[in-house]
């Protein structure tokens, strides 16, 4: 039964790539737009702390507005969804401690045992507020971080997610990052949050994407893969 998710999982990995020509007459139906959506909101995140937002994009217009601020790419237009992940600008103790309380309230367990969590959580929320006083070339060498640098990662981790995700229930995905931020941030109306990273979710159109049928171009496993015993 291991052997055979294995497989599966493998399996689905090497079947998916980043599709470039959708078909435009296929849709996700609602159960597994869902089931991608609840997958990327049980994404791991630093601290736990999910900065982040996740845009669903169905609306034309919109689309064909992100379309002239994506390099013309079809895949903005003619997918059937698209996922525009957007991390918070500040990080708050505001958010820590509706973070914390969320905690307490769904572990039920009191606040007060989550002192010394809360300790780890204001202590790093100092390091970020530093980041945006002192700029990226000093918090870099200061702590290897830099302003933003924590929230997007942690939009690149769901954004891993959701390829995987989508691959396991054959649905085809594009990660998507030529793009002008500022545009979508324009666009999306984004205030509190920033564009980082997008994808484009459907299924592809295998008679006139050329790389539907194309060999997947990995380096070798011990290329890539070192142990230390």
């Amino acid at each position: 039964m291991e052997e055979n998710k294995n497989n599966q999982l493998l399996e689905a990995l090497n079947w998916r790539y980043a599709v470039k020509k959708y078909d435009v007459n296929k849709k996700l139906d609602d159960d597994k737009l869902n089931t991608l959506l609840e997958a990327l909101r049980l994404t791991p995140s630093s601290l736990g702390m999910q900065p982040w937002k996740f845009l669903v994009i169905e609306n034309k217009e919109i689309r064909s507005k992100l379309k002239e601020a994506g390099f013309s790419q079809s895949q903005w237009t003619d997918a059937s969804h698209l996922i525009i992940f957007c991390a918070k600008n500040k990080i708050t103790n505001g958010d820590a401690e509706r973070f914390l309380q969320s905690i307490a309230e769904q572990r039920s367990i009191s606040r007060s045992s989550l002192d010394d969590f809360s300790k780890n959580i204001f202590n790093f929320i100092k390091v970020i507020k530093l980041s945006n006083i002192l700029g990226r070339g000093i918090m870099r060498m200061m702590s290897g971080m830099s302003a933003n640098d924590w929230t997007d990662k942690q939009c690149y981790i769901a954004l891993g997610n959701l390829l995987t995700s989508a691959a396991i229930m054959g649905v085809d995905a594009s990660p998507m990052e030529g793009f002008s931020p500022v545009k979508f941030d324009k666009i999306l109306e984004l205030t509190d949050y920033h564009t980082v990273v997008s994808c484009a979710l459907g299924y592809r159109d295998a008679h006139n994407d050329f790389l539907a049928t194309a060999k997947k171009v990995r380096y070798s496993h011990d290329e890539v893969v070192k142990f230390y015993k």
